[in-house]
């Protein structure tokens, strides 16, 4: 009997990791890494859940062009890892097309049967120029959506220096449009980021499409893949930690890293690596994942006080781009507010970001952890060059109380909140009519006290507003 409940136990956990895909089909923040041959178990320690193979070996023979073996797919789900299914291509040296439709077909139903498909993976960089690779791009999402029972989201990886007219052949055929971040491999400055993040948002809107997890329905979902390689330039932790962090203040709704396979070749890939989990560690210990893909806007505006306000130009197919220094994404998720700031200049600026929503009290820098209070709507920071802060933002949930006193009262009053560590900056008196007929001011203060002299005996309304917002309402009784 013990045994069979213990087995029920574990087929209950089984089902609870798998019983909601990664986004946009559920609702887990897709982290992903590329070639992800090994470690399984270490990659979902650290925060990972998402992984790519390329290929696999049987007898030595490697497999590259060919779906994924059940084998695989149990060996990411035993490591808890969601993972993408794949189609197969015949491929030459000057293009690729597809095998007869119904090996296709056989593909899809072969792995469909899985539970921890993320997305279907269709060969990649195929061109849109090239027929026979075009028509592998318009005809493998119409037979998955036919034959995956689950109708799980399409994807394929699009090289980094298309333009915004580039991506746009693709978008009708895929759920899921990526950018590609390879900065240092590009030999670009990091704001590339932005740019190859906006023009793939650029191209979906183009074309027609939303934003959106609604994948059946026109919505399109963004995600962006950054690099963990080298090339002749050396990887640094700081551009590492600013392209994570960008990529995210850009919205996207999940990461890739190319690629897991080179993360031990050298000391600095090493330190990248580590990087990359100390971010996501970040990410996800704060929930930042969850406002993301939960939150609602805040529309927060900015203004750099000291230091460039506008980073490196980007040259891209001959066209020079200007971009700020400082990107902004602000979330509001469960009466907190997240936000992410980036400094994409290669220098320290001072900033200030404004139109904080008035009955915010305070921040918490997450990566220091101090506390900073907000009175008139702002805060004021520094950041070194390709450095990022992250706050939350807070207030008070009680509703707030106040007591006046004395009651009845003669002279002079005192009004207190007594619940709540919302401040306030004014406070207004009406008659019994409605009209004001007083108006005192603090410098955000929890008590106040107010001369009543000039008025005659009678019922008053007393009103208690922070930055313009009513937070609190009583009433008083003038008898002498």
């Amino acid at each position: 009997m013990k045994r069979i409940i213990t087995f029920f136990f574990l087929f209950l956990n089984c089902q609870s990791i798998f019983s909601q895909n990664l986004y946009p089909y559920g609702d887990e923040f897709p982290l992903g890494l590329y070639s992800l041959h090994t470690d399984l178990d270490s990659a979902n320690y650290y925060g990972w859940n998402h992984g790519h193979r390329y290929g696999y070996r049987v007898d030595g023979i490697r497999y590259l062009a060919t779906p994924m073996p059940d084998s695989y797919f149990s060996e990411c789900k035993e490591n808890n890892i969601y993972t993408m299914a794949r189609l197969s291509w015949i491929d030459s040296l000057d293009k690729k097309w597809s095998p007869s439709a119904e090996i296709t077909i056989g593909e899809i139903t072969q792995q469909e049967k899985h539970d921890n498909i993320s997305w279907w993976d269709i060969p990649e960089e195929l061109r849109y120029w090239k027929n026979s690779e075009y028509s592998i791009v318009k005809n493998y999402p119409k037979l998955i959506r036919e034959y995956d029972s689950k109708k799980r989201p399409t994807y394929m990886y699009i090289p980094g220096h298309y333009n915004s007219q580039g991506v746009e052949e693709y978008v009708p055929y895929l759920d899921i449009i990526p950018a590609s971040c390879y900065t240092n491999y590009q030999n670009l400055p990091n704001i590339y980021v932005r740019w190859s993040i906006e023009r793939t948002q650029k191209a979906i809107i183009n074309t027609g499409f939303k934003y959106g997890k609604d994948y059946l329905n026109k919505e399109k979902t963004v995600i962006a893949i950054l690099e963990l390689f080298e090339q002749e330039e050396i990887l640094s932790e700081k551009e590492t930690w600013h392209d994570f962090w960008l990529a995210l203040a850009c919205d996207v709704k999940g990461i890739q890293v190319f690629s897991h396979f080179y993360r031990n070749s050298n000391l600095t890939l090493k330190k990248s690596w580590n990087t990359l989990n100390k971010a996501i560690r970040i990410f996800k210990e704060n929930k930042i994942d969850k406002a993301i893909l939960d939150g609602d806007d805040i529309s927060l505006n900015n203004s750099i006080l000291s230091g460039p306000s506008s980073a490196p130009l980007l040259t891209m197919q001959n066209i020079t781009y200007t971009y700020p220094s400082l990107k902004i994404l602000a979330k509001q998720y469960n009466d907190t507010i997240y936000v992410i700031v980036v400094n994409s200049a290669e220098e320290k600026i001072t900033f200030q970001i404004t139109d904080i929503p008035p009955l915010m009290i305070g921040a918490k820098q997450i990566l220091s952890e101090k506390i900073i209070e907000i009175k008139k709507q702002f805060i004021t920071d520094t950041l070194n060059a390709l450095d990022v802060a992250l706050y939350k933002l807070y207030t008070d949930k009680s509703k707030v109380e106040s007591v006046i006193y004395p009651c009845p009262a003669e002279n002079n009053i005192t009004i207190k909140i007594i619940n709540s560590n919302i401040t306030f900056d004014k406070v207004k008196i009406f008659d019994i009519y409605g009209k004001c007929i007083q108006e005192e001011f603090c410098d955000y203060c929890l008590e106040i006290p107010i001369d009543i002299q000039s008025h005659s005996i009678g019922t008053y309304i007393i009103q208690l507003l922070r930055n313009g917002e009513e937070i609190a309402t009583n009433k008083f009784v003038i008898s002498y």
